[in-house]
This record gives structure tokens, sequence and C-alpha cells, in this order.
């Protein structure tokens, strides 16, 4: 407890615990994402919670008292599926398939723009370089 003043205490555990959710759990810059399962997680970018992921998975799905999952909890395979499979959650913007790529100049800027393949995004490559963040490459990342 810190002494505030002769009658107020505050319990430092709740402020610590306030101003470290402002940083990013793998890098502390200031944490502009968090956890969708838990919200008790925060992150700059997507790529730093990607490699937080191995740590916060411990403590972001608990079981209840029964030892069953939540529905939240179900969903933890499928996000660590996700991860593995190079961590990109959402839909191609040029054929509304499962993303499995990115634009790496968007990411740069804090953009997610995804691809389901290296064909789609190269087939999309006119019309995102307007939007683009910084840019576009032939093939992303390479």
């Amino acid at each position: 407890m810190l002494r505030v003043g002769f009658d107020r205490a505050i319990d430092l555990d709740i402020i610590t615990c306030w101003t470290e959710k402002t940083k990013c759990e793998n890098c502390q810059k200031e944490a502009k994402l968090k956890c969708s399962k838990c919200s008790t997680a925060y992150y700059c970018d997507r790529n730093c919670q990607i490699k937080d992921w191995p740590e916060h998975k411990k403590n972001c799905f608990k079981q209840n008292e029964k030892g069953e999952q939540s529905n939240v909890e179900k969903t933890a395979k499928e996000v660590e599926e996700n991860i593995d499979e190079g961590g990109i959650q959402g839909k191609c913007v040029y054929c509304d398939k499962k993303a499995k790529v990115q634009c790496e100049e968007c990411n740069k800027v804090g953009k997610e723009v995804l691809y389901c393949s290296d064909e789609c995004l190269n087939k999309d490559k006119e019309r995102h370089k307007i939007f683009c963040g910084i840019g576009f490459k032939e093939t992303p990342g390479k």
C-alpha cells in the first residue's frame, strides 16, 4: 500500500496493473491492441501479439471451476492453429478466401491488408498501390 495524504491508501498492484496495460506485453511500446479473447494483454501491433502468444496462452484461457472449457477457451485451439499458419486472421481482400499472407509494407505502418496467396496479392497490385502504406513491392517480405 502507498500512503497518499493522511487518510488515503492506494493499492500499488492496481496502479501497476493499470499502467502496464497501456504497454505492449512483448516490447513495452505504447499498446494499441488488446487480446480479443481475454482483454487482459495489450500489444503495439499484431506481430508482437504473435510473438507473445506462446507465453500469453498459458494465462489467456483458464478452465472454469468444473474443469470445462468456456466458449472463449474453445477458440484457443483455433487461435493457436491460425498463429501456426502464419498468424493471420481474416479474408483475402481480392477473392474473399481465408487469408494466409499480408502486405508487409502496409504491416510496417500498422495496417493489415490480407491476401490468400502471393498470386492474389500480385493480381491486386495496381489497385492496392494507391492505398499501400509506403509503397508496394512485387512480393512483400522478399
